[in-house]
């Protein structure tokens, strides 16, 4: 399988730095890209088509449910929302948006990566079903 595209959307730049060095380890990431706020996000899901995004709840200029609406021509099944303070009513959002991936801080490196190989996973199944 060719090598993957991943977005990390994180107003946190030490969990942006933490999760580019646990994916850079996996080999499965040609391009790991960060975006700190949600309008930046938007501007780099409208430009650019990502295998895996990684994207915070809670973050300035534009709420994650926000870019999670503008997407561009990515896929939902490729979204993993990442957050601390992610009450039911904000999860449900995400899930009516079609959002499947949770992972909630505080998580541990071998939890990260079970779950983003899941992903992967799901991505490149579906890649050769086309």
């Amino acid at each position: 399988m060719p090598l993957k595209k991943c977005l990390i959307v994180d107003d946190e730049i030490d969990i942006c730095d933490i999760l580019s060095f646990y994916l850079e380890r996996t080999s499965k990431f040609a391009s790991i890209i960060t975006a700190t706020d949600g309008n930046d996000a938007m501007f780099k899901l409208e430009n650019q088509v990502f295998d895996l995004i990684l994207l915070d709840c809670n973050m300035p200029k534009a709420s994650g449910l926000t870019v999670i609406e503008n997407l561009g021509k990515n896929s939902i099944e490729n979204v993993c929302v990442i957050s601390g303070d992610i009450d039911m009513e904000v999860a449900k959002g995400f899930v009516d948006k079609g959002v499947k991936h949770f992972i909630i801080k505080p998580f541990d490196k071998e939890n990260f990566l079970k779950k983003i190989n899941e992903i992967v996973q799901v991505v490149e199944d579906a890649e050769l079903a086309c």
